[in-house]
């Protein structure tokens, strides 16, 4: 009996924490991710992948990457209460002078922080107004 409730409670605690993750897939777009059309690329979901393509040939400042070819979503969590992101990336091409990444602490165009990967290195940006301040 005792195994029995062992067993019952691992497996309540689990389903809680199942519960707990919050996932987006693009289906529905819940989260409002932002999308838009420039000269420098496009991104906009379709069946269900959020997409990015990009001019190869415009370099772009990282810290103006917010600006020209990014998209927003506010998400519903507490960041304050911790938490883990991860997501599925497929990219053409990755070279040590193209770049891709995730955007946090996003307040405007100026201000937030960035986690970025090209082909050898990664790099965690804070950005604070328009000026990279710390890298």
């Amino acid at each position: 009996m005792k195994k029995h409730i062992i067993l019952i409670v691992l497996a309540l605690g689990a389903a809680l924490n199942m519960a707990a993750q919050i996932k987006e897939t693009f289906d529905s777009n819940s989260w409002q991710w932002t999308e838009q059309v420039s000269d420098l690329g496009k991104v906009y979901i379709v069946d269900g992948v959020l997409r990015f393509d990009t001019n190869t040939n415009i370099d772009i400042p990282i810290q103006k990457v917010a600006e020209y070819v990014s998209s927003h979503a506010y998400l519903p969590m507490d960041p304050s209460a911790g938490f883990v992101i991860s997501c599925d990336a497929n990219v053409d091409k990755i070279d040590d002078d193209k770049y891709f990444g995730i955007i946090m602490d996003y307040e405007d165009d100026m201000n937030f922080m960035l986690f970025t990967m090209s082909k050898n290195w990664a790099y965690w940006y804070k950005i604070t107004e328009g000026r990279i301040t710390k890298k």
